[in-house]
């Protein structure tokens, strides 16, 4: 499993092939990441949370995810996308120059200071939003399913 960590290897075509050779023939491979394609990288381009430079190194799509399984030996079962209310908000937070570490960014409340830029209205919305998008495939996180494709030969 690797719950988003694979954004920040340097060489994810190397980290893909050590997984295939360690994973057992019926073992699945979880590699949980932030995505581009969604609602948010289109709203927000460069002001989008997750871009999170230089600690981001790749951001894959769902595209490069099942061209990095194919050549590494893998297939994708499945792509769930569970994105929260948090694609928005830190978005805005970057657009207004607000770092993430001014929130209380753990707590029941984290926009608590920053009322003047988002509503508890307006967070009940975001998270409404996600629920939505992700239903429709177009979160801004997602956990990919790989299987190592087996080839027997008689």
């Amino acid at each position: 499993m690797m719950h988003y960590s694979f954004e920040h290897t340097p060489n994810p075509k190397d980290i893909m092939q050590d997984s295939y050779r360690l994973l057992n023939d019926y073992g699945t491979l979880l590699i949980r990441i932030p995505v581009t394609g969604s609602y948010v990288w289109e709203k927000y381009g460069k002001e989008w949370v997750q871009l999170d430079a230089p600690r981001h190194l790749f951001i894959h799509s769902q595209k490069s995810m099942e061209l990095l399984a194919e050549q590494t030996g893998f297939q994708i079962e499945k792509v769930i996308y569970e994105s929260t209310d948090f694609q928005f908000w830190g978005s805005i937070l970057y657009s207004n120059n607000i770092p993430l570490t001014a929130t209380k960014l753990f707590s029941s409340d984290p926009m608590r200071d920053f009322r003047h830029l988002i509503s508890k209205e307006e967070m009940k919305y975001f998270a409404e939003q996600s629920e939505k998008l992700n239903n429709e495939n177009r979160g801004y996180q997602a956990s990919f399913y790989l299987k190592k494709m087996i080839v027997y030969v008689r």
